[in-house]
Protein backbone atom coordinates (compact mmCIF):
# COMPACT_ATOMS: atom_id res chain seq x y z
CA UNK A 1 0.00 0.00 0.00
CA UNK A 2 1.15 3.61 -0.53
CA UNK A 3 3.02 5.34 2.24
CA UNK A 4 1.01 7.79 4.35
CA UNK A 5 2.99 10.71 5.67
CA UNK A 6 2.32 12.08 9.16
CA UNK A 7 1.03 15.32 7.63
CA UNK A 8 -1.49 13.34 5.54
CA UNK A 9 -2.64 11.47 8.64
CA UNK A 10 -3.26 14.80 10.39
CA UNK A 11 -5.25 16.00 7.37
CA UNK A 12 -7.39 12.88 7.39
CA UNK A 13 -8.07 13.16 11.12
CA UNK A 14 -9.17 16.76 10.77
CA UNK A 15 -11.19 16.40 7.56
CA UNK A 16 -13.04 13.13 8.12
CA UNK A 17 -14.34 11.28 11.12
CA UNK A 18 -14.30 7.49 11.01
CA UNK A 19 -17.07 6.21 8.78
CA UNK A 20 -17.44 9.46 6.83
CA UNK A 21 -16.82 9.55 3.10
CA UNK A 22 -14.70 12.22 1.41
CA UNK A 23 -13.71 12.10 -2.24
CA UNK A 24 -15.41 8.73 -2.66
CA UNK A 25 -13.33 7.07 0.07
CA UNK A 26 -14.66 6.02 3.46
CA UNK A 27 -12.43 6.82 6.41
CA UNK A 28 -11.79 3.59 8.33
CA UNK A 29 -9.49 3.35 11.36
CA UNK A 30 -6.12 1.76 10.66
CA UNK A 31 -5.05 -0.40 13.57
CA UNK A 32 -2.09 -2.60 14.41
CA UNK A 33 -2.29 -5.52 16.83
CA UNK A 34 0.93 -6.88 18.31
CA UNK A 35 0.74 -10.48 19.44
CA UNK A 36 -1.17 -13.47 18.06
CA UNK A 37 -2.11 -15.23 21.28
CA UNK A 38 -5.77 -15.85 22.18
CA UNK A 39 -6.38 -12.18 23.01
CA UNK A 40 -4.42 -10.73 20.11
CA UNK A 41 -6.02 -12.96 17.49
CA UNK A 42 -9.56 -12.35 18.76
CA UNK A 43 -8.82 -8.62 18.83
CA UNK A 44 -7.71 -8.78 15.19
CA UNK A 45 -10.89 -10.53 14.16
CA UNK A 46 -13.20 -8.28 16.14
CA UNK A 47 -11.64 -5.01 14.97
CA UNK A 48 -11.72 -6.24 11.37
CA UNK A 49 -15.35 -7.32 11.80
CA UNK A 50 -16.14 -3.83 13.01
CA UNK A 51 -14.71 -2.25 9.86
CA UNK A 52 -11.13 -1.41 10.83
CA UNK A 53 -8.13 -1.95 8.57
CA UNK A 54 -6.10 -4.40 10.64
CA UNK A 55 -2.45 -5.40 10.52
CA UNK A 56 -0.98 -7.88 12.96
CA UNK A 57 2.61 -8.54 13.98
CA UNK A 58 4.20 -11.36 15.92
CA UNK A 59 7.93 -11.90 16.37
CA UNK A 60 7.44 -15.60 15.59
CA UNK A 61 6.76 -15.96 11.87
CA UNK A 62 5.32 -19.42 12.45
CA UNK A 63 2.51 -17.79 14.43
CA UNK A 64 1.87 -15.37 11.57
CA UNK A 65 1.56 -18.26 9.14
CA UNK A 66 -1.24 -19.68 11.31
CA UNK A 67 -3.28 -16.47 11.45
CA UNK A 68 -5.50 -17.37 8.50
CA UNK A 69 -6.26 -20.88 9.74
CA UNK A 70 -6.97 -19.77 13.31
CA UNK A 71 -9.23 -16.90 12.23
CA UNK A 72 -11.11 -19.27 9.97
CA UNK A 73 -11.71 -21.60 12.91
CA UNK A 74 -12.96 -18.66 14.98
CA UNK A 75 -15.28 -17.61 12.15
CA UNK A 76 -16.80 -21.08 11.95
CA UNK A 77 -17.33 -21.12 15.70
CA UNK A 78 -19.05 -17.72 15.66
CA UNK A 79 -21.40 -18.87 12.90
CA UNK A 80 -22.22 -22.08 14.80
CA UNK A 81 -23.04 -20.00 17.88
CA UNK A 82 -25.38 -17.80 15.85
CA UNK A 83 -23.26 -14.69 16.36
CA UNK A 84 -21.85 -14.10 12.89
CA UNK A 85 -23.81 -13.75 9.67
CA UNK A 86 -22.47 -15.90 6.85
CA UNK A 87 -22.35 -12.91 4.47
CA UNK A 88 -19.93 -10.96 6.66
CA UNK A 89 -16.32 -10.75 5.53
CA UNK A 90 -13.24 -9.14 7.01
CA UNK A 91 -9.52 -9.22 6.40
CA UNK A 92 -6.36 -9.13 8.50
CA UNK A 93 -2.91 -8.45 7.08
CA UNK A 94 -0.01 -10.22 8.80
CA UNK A 95 3.32 -8.40 8.85
CA UNK A 96 6.65 -9.99 9.71
CA UNK A 97 8.22 -6.58 10.45
CA UNK A 98 7.01 -4.46 13.36
CA UNK A 99 7.63 -1.23 11.48
CA UNK A 100 5.38 -2.32 8.59
CA UNK A 101 2.57 -3.10 11.02
CA UNK A 102 2.61 0.20 12.92
CA UNK A 103 3.95 2.87 10.57
CA UNK A 104 0.52 3.90 9.19
CA UNK A 105 -1.63 2.92 12.17
CA UNK A 106 -4.05 5.29 13.88
CA UNK A 107 -4.03 2.95 16.88
CA UNK A 108 -1.60 0.30 18.10
CA UNK A 109 -2.78 -2.39 20.53
CA UNK A 110 -0.29 -4.61 22.30
CA UNK A 111 -1.50 -8.04 23.37
CA UNK A 112 1.71 -9.72 24.49
CA UNK A 113 2.91 -11.47 27.63
CA UNK A 114 2.29 -9.71 30.96
CA UNK A 115 5.93 -8.80 31.56
CA UNK A 116 6.89 -5.19 32.34
CA UNK A 117 10.34 -5.23 30.74
CA UNK A 118 9.05 -6.86 27.55
CA UNK A 119 6.07 -4.53 27.28
CA UNK A 120 8.11 -1.39 27.97
CA UNK A 121 10.76 -2.36 25.44
CA UNK A 122 8.07 -2.98 22.84
CA UNK A 123 6.33 0.32 23.58
CA UNK A 124 9.59 2.22 23.15
CA UNK A 125 10.24 0.56 19.80
CA UNK A 126 6.68 1.16 18.60
CA UNK A 127 6.84 4.84 19.53
CA UNK A 128 9.91 5.26 17.32
CA UNK A 129 8.28 3.56 14.32
CA UNK A 130 4.73 4.90 14.29
CA UNK A 131 3.46 8.34 13.29
CA UNK A 132 3.44 11.18 15.81
CA UNK A 133 -0.38 11.06 15.90
CA UNK A 134 -0.69 7.32 16.59
CA UNK A 135 -2.40 6.33 19.83
CA UNK A 136 -0.50 3.47 21.49
CA UNK A 137 -2.54 1.22 23.79
CA UNK A 138 -1.67 -1.51 26.26
CA UNK A 139 -3.92 -4.46 27.14
CA UNK A 140 -2.13 -4.99 30.44
CA UNK A 141 -4.13 -6.62 33.20
CA UNK A 142 -2.31 -5.36 36.29
CA UNK A 143 0.90 -3.52 35.37
CA UNK A 144 1.31 0.17 36.20
CA UNK A 145 0.83 2.17 33.00
CA UNK A 146 3.40 4.79 34.01
CA UNK A 147 5.93 1.96 34.05
CA UNK A 148 4.68 0.34 30.83
CA UNK A 149 5.05 3.64 28.93
CA UNK A 150 8.10 4.93 30.77
CA UNK A 151 10.64 6.61 28.49
CA UNK A 152 8.65 6.36 25.27
CA UNK A 153 8.16 9.07 22.66
CA UNK A 154 4.90 11.05 22.93
CA UNK A 155 3.64 9.51 26.21
CA UNK A 156 0.59 11.79 26.02
CA UNK A 157 -0.75 9.60 23.22
CA UNK A 158 -0.75 6.42 25.30
CA UNK A 159 -3.24 4.70 27.60
CA UNK A 160 -4.59 1.35 28.66
CA UNK A 161 -7.40 -0.31 26.69
CA UNK A 162 -8.23 -3.80 27.89
CA UNK A 163 -10.63 -5.82 25.74
CA UNK A 164 -12.54 -8.39 27.75
CA UNK A 165 -12.37 -11.99 26.63
CA UNK A 166 -13.79 -13.52 24.49
CA UNK A 167 -13.59 -10.10 22.71
CA UNK A 168 -15.94 -10.93 19.82
CA UNK A 169 -19.23 -9.02 20.21
CA UNK A 170 -18.28 -7.86 23.72
CA UNK A 171 -19.22 -4.15 23.90
CA UNK A 172 -17.21 -3.26 27.00
CA UNK A 173 -13.56 -2.14 27.02
CA UNK A 174 -11.70 -1.09 30.15
CA UNK A 175 -10.04 2.29 29.68
CA UNK A 176 -7.19 3.33 31.98
CA UNK A 177 -5.27 6.57 31.74
CA UNK A 178 -1.95 7.44 33.36
CA UNK A 179 0.02 10.54 34.30
CA UNK A 180 0.62 11.75 30.75
CA UNK A 181 -2.52 10.70 28.85
CA UNK A 182 -3.99 13.76 27.11
CA UNK A 183 -7.64 14.69 26.70
CA UNK A 184 -7.11 14.72 22.93
CA UNK A 185 -6.05 11.07 23.09
CA UNK A 186 -9.18 10.15 25.06
CA UNK A 187 -11.31 11.99 22.47
CA UNK A 188 -9.66 10.04 19.65
CA UNK A 189 -10.38 6.76 21.44
CA UNK A 190 -14.01 7.81 21.89
CA UNK A 191 -14.21 8.43 18.16
CA UNK A 192 -12.89 4.92 17.53
CA UNK A 193 -15.36 3.42 20.01
CA UNK A 194 -18.24 5.18 18.27
CA UNK A 195 -17.16 3.58 15.00
CA UNK A 196 -16.69 0.05 16.38
CA UNK A 197 -19.67 0.34 18.74
CA UNK A 198 -17.82 -0.19 22.01
CA UNK A 199 -18.29 1.39 25.43
CA UNK A 200 -15.54 2.18 27.91
CA UNK A 201 -15.59 1.58 31.65
CA UNK A 202 -13.06 2.34 34.37
CA UNK A 203 -11.79 0.15 37.15
CA UNK A 204 -12.24 1.65 40.61
CA UNK A 205 -9.28 2.10 42.91
CA UNK A 206 -8.34 -1.22 44.49
CA UNK A 207 -10.82 -3.18 42.37
CA UNK A 208 -9.63 -6.40 40.72
CA UNK A 209 -9.72 -6.59 36.92
CA UNK A 210 -13.16 -7.39 35.60
CA UNK A 211 -13.46 -10.82 33.99
CA UNK A 212 -16.70 -11.95 32.41
CA UNK A 213 -18.39 -15.16 33.45
CA UNK A 214 -19.50 -17.47 30.64
CA UNK A 215 -23.10 -16.39 31.22
CA UNK A 216 -22.23 -12.68 31.14
CA UNK A 217 -20.20 -13.07 27.97
CA UNK A 218 -22.88 -15.10 26.20
CA UNK A 219 -25.60 -12.60 27.12
CA UNK A 220 -23.53 -9.65 25.89
CA UNK A 221 -22.59 -11.43 22.69
CA UNK A 222 -26.15 -12.42 21.80
CA UNK A 223 -27.42 -8.91 22.50
CA UNK A 224 -24.67 -7.26 20.46
CA UNK A 225 -24.91 -9.76 17.61
CA UNK A 226 -28.68 -9.33 17.45
CA UNK A 227 -28.27 -5.59 16.99
CA UNK A 228 -25.53 -6.12 14.42
CA UNK A 229 -27.52 -8.57 12.31
CA UNK A 230 -30.52 -6.23 12.31
CA UNK A 231 -28.49 -3.17 11.28
CA UNK A 232 -28.61 -1.58 7.86
CA UNK A 233 -26.70 -3.82 5.42
CA UNK A 234 -25.63 -0.76 3.46
CA UNK A 235 -23.40 0.33 6.34
CA UNK A 236 -19.63 0.11 6.27
CA UNK A 237 -19.58 -2.71 8.82
CA UNK A 238 -21.20 -5.25 6.47
CA UNK A 239 -19.02 -6.39 3.63
CA UNK A 240 -21.55 -7.81 1.15
CA UNK A 241 -25.13 -8.86 0.53
CA UNK A 242 -26.10 -12.44 1.39
CA UNK A 243 -26.51 -13.45 -2.26
CA UNK A 244 -22.85 -12.69 -3.04
CA UNK A 245 -21.04 -15.94 -3.90
CA UNK A 246 -17.49 -14.83 -3.09
CA UNK A 247 -15.60 -16.55 -0.24
CA UNK A 248 -17.15 -15.76 3.13
CA UNK A 249 -13.99 -14.93 5.05
CA UNK A 250 -10.96 -13.26 3.53
CA UNK A 251 -7.76 -13.05 5.54
CA UNK A 252 -4.87 -11.57 3.63
CA UNK A 253 -1.48 -12.83 4.74
CA UNK A 254 1.29 -10.48 3.68
CA UNK A 255 4.80 -11.48 4.74
CA UNK A 256 7.33 -8.75 4.04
Amino acid sequence: PPMVSPSHVIYQNIMASYGETIGGETRSPKVAVIGTGALGLALCGELARCGCIVRVYDQDERNLQQVHHRLEEQRKQLIEEGLLATFESFSVIAESHLSCAVMEADFVFEAITEDLIIKNTLMKNVSLMCADETVVCSNTLNLNLDDVFNGIRHPQRTLGLRFLLPVYFIPLVEMSTHSFTSLATIDKVKELFKFIKKESFSRGSGEPPRKLTSHEAQTMQLTTAGKSLCSDTTGSHVARESHDTRPIHETTITIN
